[in-house]
């Protein structure tokens, strides 16, 4: 009982502390009220004391300890949170007055005002069981030992999203999994690292869609998937019945999914053999770090699949609508085909972009307009290319989310490698091979890649990093729409794309230079690398520093291709600010083009002395040859 309060106290500090941190971050909670003691300076420690209201009007304060932090504006709480009440009179209620703060509906209660609060109640409510499922299911996460929790020579990368599989470092929402029992956790979540079979479908043609790279057939990749045998299995079953194989498309569906919504929903569908259940595949798959991607582990070399998953998990509910499988074949082979003809992508930066080849799903169009909303997007699957059969013999991949793991007794899961090389010299080379492929898509090519942890991988050497992998790319794609300025560097002519029902919006061009800065800045900088630069500090790294590298790293890219300065100059990344998105309030708030905010940009100030000091060396070097 004791070991399980811990488990609850740990998850929930860490909930309340990404709460508060955003909300302070966002203002959603307004600045100009909270009272600070102490310095405010990057990299010092202060008391912050925020002021809030009980229901019945009486005053209470949240109090803790922050550290000032060099980037983005952001703020790390370094202790636990106190709540203070006050009686009408002035005195502390209680004891002591003081307790900690473990309430998340008090504290979004007294801290919102009414006016903050008011229309809000439905979707506060919804947070707020978010809030508790991610405190619930992080706390039935076991704890492994510090041998368990450091990948070994031979592991592979799904044994590695199983030791990382810790939830988003920012939203306090971060492992909330609505729809999953404790017990579906277990058979399903990848920090618990099952292993288990797909359901196949048999879908009737007219009610089933499928696309693929061009060099793909979609039959030859199911059959290479389930294999020769077990497809002629099903076919003969097919045949059986009475039905025609030749009109049925194969469609792998979650098992989870298949038992508490298709099986159910999709009845009226099954029953009149639209819908042909087929049984479980030969292969056993696990769970990546996003929870709907699966990992063949039978066969690693295989494609992974990323199938729909009716739960809300963080930010969204993970279905996968028409418009992903449609264009995630159409992106990947356009992405593909720029770092095919790109020598500095291809030879010197060595990533690896992994195409999602396929995609299948129910075509939810031709459904009466019922079931269409309900089960819309409920029944899709993308296949992605397996990484393991691009790496080279010795090296190991791993989550880019291993970078900040720790171990089951708290020591961080990358100090021999650290120790072995120097914090320094193994911070710059991480943002090297980070940055510098990213940088070129930007410039060169006008495309600024989602580039978080979960869609990153590192591959390291005897824990050297040597390039990074980008995976889960067509969805988390924003270019600028201009094609003539890129057409220098080759970017190739974007085909058609789907649209979002309901949203005019094309899928990923925009005609804002900012936008695509913005969106690639908030995901790698804003959210992964702020963490890393956090974490490392610990090895003698600062935070200051770790900037300055980043800055050094852009500008050493912008020394290599000095023709793109037109690229430096629009997309700015020494711009003083950037805008993010406000991923809490909109939680609070709802969605919307005003879910973001102005933070400032930690590469401003460095960029700009970079520049500085090139400017004059320059002069000296022209002064000097006059």
């Amino acid at each position: 009982m004791e070991t399980m309060r811990s488990a609850w106290l740990t998850a929930r500090r860490r909930v309340i502390r990404q709460l508060l941190e955003s909300m302070i971050h966002e203002g959603v909670i307004d600045k100009a009220g909270i009272e600070t003691v102490g310095s405010l300076a990057v990299g010092q420690t202060s008391e912050w004391r925020i002021p809030g209201a009980k229901r019945d009007g009486q005053p209470v304060t949240y109090r803790f300890q922050a550290r000032t932090a060099s980037g983005f504006g952001r703020i790390r709480i370094t202790s636990p949170i106190t709540r203070t009440e006050k009686e009408a009179n002035g005195l502390l209620s209680g004891q002591s007055g003081q307790q900690e703060a473990l309430s998340v509906a008090e504290l979004l209660s007294e801290l919102l005002s009414d006016e903050q609060g008011s229309g809000t109640a439905e979707r506060l409510a919804l947070f707020l069981k978010e809030l508790e499922h991610t405190t619930e299911n992080d706390s039935f996460h076991p704890k492994r030992s510090a041998a368990e929790s450091v990948l070994r020579d031979g592991q592979t990368l799904s044994d590695g999203e199983a030791l990382t599989s810790t939830g988003h470092p920012y939203h306090p929402s971060y492992k909330s999994r609505i729809g999953f029992t404790l017990e579906d956790h277990v058979d399903y979540a990848p920090e618990f690292a099952p292993a288990f079979p797909i359901f196949w479908t048999a879908v009737h043609r007219a009610f089933a869609e499928a696309h693929t790279i061009s060099e793909l057939h979609y039959d030859a990749l199911v059959e290479n998937i389930v294999s020769s045998e077990r497809k002629q299995e099903w076919e003969a079953a097919i045949q059986t019945s009475g039905l025609s194989p030749a009109d049925y498309v194969f469609i792998p569906v979650h098992p989870w999914q298949w038992s508490n919504k298709i099986r159910v929903e999709a009845a009226s569908l099954i029953v009149r053999n639209i819908v042909v259940p087929l049984g479980p595949g030969t292969d056993f798959f696990q769970p990546l770090q996003s929870i709907r991607t699966l990992a063949n582990v039978t066969c690693p070399r295989k494609p992974n699949v990323k199938l729909s998953l009716q739960i809300m998990n963080t930010s969204a509910l993970r279905i996968i609508g028409s418009h992903h499988i449609r264009n995630a074949a159409v992106i990947s082979e356009w992405l593909h085909e720029i770092w095919r003809s790109d020598d500095f992508l291809r030879e010197q930066c060595r990533v690896i972009i992994l195409r999602e080849i396929a995609g299948a799903a129910l075509n939810y169009e031709q459904l009466p307009h019922p079931l269409n909303t309900l089960l819309g997007g409920s029944m899709s699957a993308v296949f992605r290319e397996s990484l393991e059969p691009l790496i080279d013999p010795g090296d190991q991949a791993v989550p880019y989310t291993y970078v900040t793991h720790l171990t089951g007794s708290g020591l961080p899961a990358i100090d021999s490698w650290l120790k072995e090389y120097g914090a320094e010299a193994w911070a710059r080379r991480l943002l090297e091979v980070t940055l510098q492929p990213l940088l070129h898509l930007l410039y060169a090519y006008g495309i600024g890649l989602e580039s978080h942890g979960q869609n990153m991988v590192l591959i390291l050497r005897n824990g050297w990093p040597v390039r990074i992998a980008l995976r889960d790319l067509p969805g988390g794609v924003r270019c600028l729409d201009d094609s003539d300025r890129f057409r220098f560097a080759g970017r190739p002519m974007l085909p058609e794309l789907a649209v979002k029902p309901g949203d005019d919006r094309h899928p990923i061009l925009t005609g804002n230079a900012h936008d695509v800065r913005d969106f690639w800045m908030d995901a790698l900088m804003h959210i992964q690398l702020h963490e890393v630069s956090l974490f490392i500090e610990q090895f003698g790294v600062r935070e200051e520093q770790f900037w300055s590298f980043a800055a050094q790293e852009v500008h050493a890219y912008q020394k290599l291709f000095p023709l793109q300065r037109e690229s430096f100059e629009l997309f700015d990344l020494g711009a003083p600010s950037i805008m993010v998105g406000q991923l809490t309030a909109r939680k609070i708030w709802g969605d919307g083009p005003e879910r973001e905010h102005e933070v400032p940009n930690p590469l401003s100030r460095r960029l700009k002395e970079l520049e500085t000091t090139a400017n004059k060396e320059a002069c000296s070097t022209h002064g000097a040859l006059g």
